[in-house]
């Protein structure tokens, strides 16, 4: 992106058809640290706009099939994650999260959302000192760590949601179509004063304690030290003894906390992330010096029949072919 002389950044539009590639531009031009996996089955497509200062930065997003997908914000910023679609439900921090919900995300915080199909979203990034500014306005001084421990999802109402699309597209259009000048640039302050100030005002309006707060996380925190161990030894047996071992927690426990968040079974998200790793590794692989079946048995699978037949279910290819493509 294009800094212009006012500090507005210009946002193009990226797309991608692996899903693997966002982690590499959300990093890069969003200062978002995500793990995206592909769940549902078949081609992946991707885009989203970026609107990006140092005051705000909006993520318009669309993926065509389901991810389990896990994101930290940049230092020192909260977000607030919003889904467009309507009918369509997702899970957020093991809450079921659709149209009109709303998903507040702490500093350093890492956040789990198991996506629909067709995935329309809206994410806001803003800076904490901003953020705590515009709630102490709204709120008489209530502090951002105070409504994460109540509202870690929270409902916005019709007209909320619809101000807050119509603002960040028209922040968008502005920098992306308008010569820059020193009017619109004050235009985009004002529209992002805006989007802070609703957000700040619909938080503090619809705050209210979540109940099963302290069961969620709990099995948060099972999730990911089973997470974190999985990813770790991809190419060892994981069965759920060893996880149980691992996390101190029981194997219904594990079970609840994979469905409940995730949406699948630890057995479901092993085989899934084995696959995903192994498109990565695929798709970067020297195809004359790589093989499928070395791939596939250095990520723990043992039948090639078997994997092959599980890659291309997901990801509606054959992995000979993918790797046929690799640079």
């Amino acid at each position: 992106m294009a800094e212009n002389e006012d500090g507005f950044l210009s946002p193009p539009r990226f797309s991608s058809h692996e899903c693997m590639e966002l982690n590499e531009i959300s990093l890069r031009n969003n200062d978002w640290q995500t793990d995206y996996q592909q769940q549902g089955a078949g081609a992946f497509e991707t885009w989203f706009d970026l609107y990006v200062s140092s005051n705000l930065r909006i993520s318009d997003q669309y993926c065509s099939r389901e991810m389990s997908v896990s994101g930290i914000p940049p230092p020192d910023h909260a977000a607030l994650a919003l889904q467009l679609n309507p009918g369509k439900k997702g899970i957020f921090q093991g809450r079921e999260f659709g149209a009109n919900n709303a998903g507040l995300i702490a500093p350093d915080a890492e956040t789990f959302f198991c996506t629909p199909a067709n995935l329309r979203m809206l994410v806001f990034t803003i800076p904490l000192p901003r953020f705590n500014q515009a709630l102490h306005a709204a709120a008489n001084k209530k502090e951002l760590h105070h409504l994460i421990a109540e509202t870690p999802v929270t409902n916005l109402d019709s007209g909320t949601l619809v101000a807050l699309t119509r603002a960040t597209h028209h922040a968008i259009n502005i920098v992306r179509s308008a010569p820059q000048s020193a009017r619109l640039a004050v235009c985009l302050s004002e529209i992002e004063d805006y989007i802070i100030t609703t957000v700040s005002l619909a938080l503090t309006k619809h705050s209210r304690p979540a109940r099963g707060v302290l069961a969620r996380k709990n099995h948060l925190r099972c999730l990911m030290q089973a997470r974190s161990y999985i990813e770790a030894h991809l190419d060892s047996p994981l069965g759920m003894e060893t996880l149980t071992g691992v996390t101190g927690a029981s194997a219904r426990s594990l079970e609840t906390a994979f469905r409940e968040i995730l949406n699948v079974t630890p057995v479901q998200y092993i085989r899934l992330h084995r696959l995903n790793a192994a498109k990565k590794i695929l798709l970067r692989a020297d195809r004359t010096q790589s093989s499928v079946t070395a791939t596939a048995q250095a990520l723990g699978f043992s039948h090639m029949s078997r994997f092959a037949q599980n890659y291309r279910a997901l990801f509606g290819e054959l992995p000979s072919v993918t790797l046929a493509a690799s640079a």
